[in-house]
């Protein structure tokens, strides 16, 4: 029985909002003389002031394009999650691109159901005693009868599992 589900990391436009903040930021640095002030207090006095806010501006840039990199690696590979009764197949992230991967269910040694209130539901597989660290978020998958589905899957089928009480 062989089973694919298709997963596509989805963007967040938080981040597209933190890289207009950065470049506003380090236009605003061009602009306008200012001191970085708390109260009365100054903390920061121009210029150092000017070249924070520069240095911040580019962070927050860089992220996210860091961010939108790492999505479109992986919507990029075209490559579903496929389960057979052995394991399953999935292209993992490695840098900007992407690399095919296959566990092997009893290669499992840890497996983790995590919910967040900022990610939200996720799957979390360790392999080889918590060499490698996988992480399925539920939002990636066409809908969330697919991601319990799925779930379910691992649940069922990894049984070398250590952190199970």
């Amino acid at each position: 029985m062989s089973e694919k589900f298709n997963y596509r990391e989805k963007y967040s436009w938080g981040f597209l909002f933190l890289a207009a903040v950065g470049l506003a930021g380090i236009i605003y640095s061009f602009t306008e003389p200012f001191n970085i002030r708390f109260k009365s207090a100054t903390i920061l006095a121009y210029p150092a002031s000017k070249y924070v806010v520069i240095a911040l501006g580019l962070l927050f840039v860089a992220y996210a394009v860091h961010r939108y990199l790492k999505m479109k690696a992986i919507n990029g590979s075209h490559q579903a999650i496929s389960v057979d009764d052995a394991g399953l197949s999935f292209a993992a992230l490695k840098g900007y691109g992407t690399e095919p991967v296959r566990i092997n269910f009893n290669d499992v040694n840890e497996l983790w159901n995590k919910t967040d209130s900022d990610d939200g539901e996720s799957s979390i597989l360790y392999v080889n005693n918590s060499k490698h660290r996988y992480e399925f978020f539920a939002e990636n998958f066409e809908t969330d009868i697919l991601y319990v589905q799925f779930r379910t899957i691992l649940e069922s089928r990894c049984t070398n599992i250590t952190n199970r009480g």
